[in-house]
């Protein structure tokens, strides 16, 4: 999809929900609209060679070839794959229509059902601090024999703020969830 001009963010927000998309939807190219369904066969073969290996707990070296014919082709697919005109707005115009509101609604939820990078960053740089914090608490209590207030206090100084980094971290995740009522997969029909 990104070969085609979608860009990340898009992917990530498409593939979280179910709108009832099919591949003409993605792809108003042909070629494209065929390559993708081909990858989504190919897709599922690997997974059901997958499942016999793991079955049969040996990888054959028919199976060997097999799987390395189809990822030859996902890349020959790949490698065959042409730029759509503005397809992040196109797929966004086609969500909004089927969800009978605004492209700016669509185009809004979107930006809120991926994180921003300044958002993981924050994210990273608490839990890096509240984990040493963590880290440091537990080597003061391992040091010395702590009686129960001291370990309440270093409990609370310490492994706190990393207990409510992962709880705004989880609740952050959950919201944005909720926001675009995510679906458990993604499906093409």
């Amino acid at each position: 999809m990104q070969r085609c001009g979608y860009d990340v963010k898009t992917v990530t927000y498409v593939s979280s929900c179910d709108f009832g998309l099919n591949s003409s939807d993605f792809f108003k190219i042909s070629e494209n609209s065929a390559s993708f369904d081909r990858l989504v066969e190919i897709q599922k073969e690997i997974g059901t060679e997958i499942q016999k290996i793991n079955f049969s707990g040996a990888l054959s070296a028919k199976r060997r070839e097999r799987l390395t014919d189809l990822a030859f082709e996902i890349s020959d697919i790949l490698g065959k794959a042409c730029a759509e005109t503005n397809p992040n707005e196109a797929i966004l115009q086609t969500i909004a229509q089927k969800r009978q509101k605004s492209y700016e609604d669509i185009k809004s939820e979107r930006n809120k059902a991926v994180m921003s990078p300044f958002k993981k960053i924050i994210f990273g740089i608490a839990f890096g601090i509240s984990g040493f914090l963590a880290f440091a608490g537990a080597m003061a209590l391992a040091s010395n024999r702590a009686s129960l207030l001291e370990f309440i206090a270093v409990f609370i100084l310490f492994f706190m703020p990393l207990v409510v980094t992962f709880i705004l971290y989880k609740s952050k995740r959950q919201n944005l969830k909720f926001k675009i009522k995510l679906a458990p997969v993604f499906c093409v029909r």
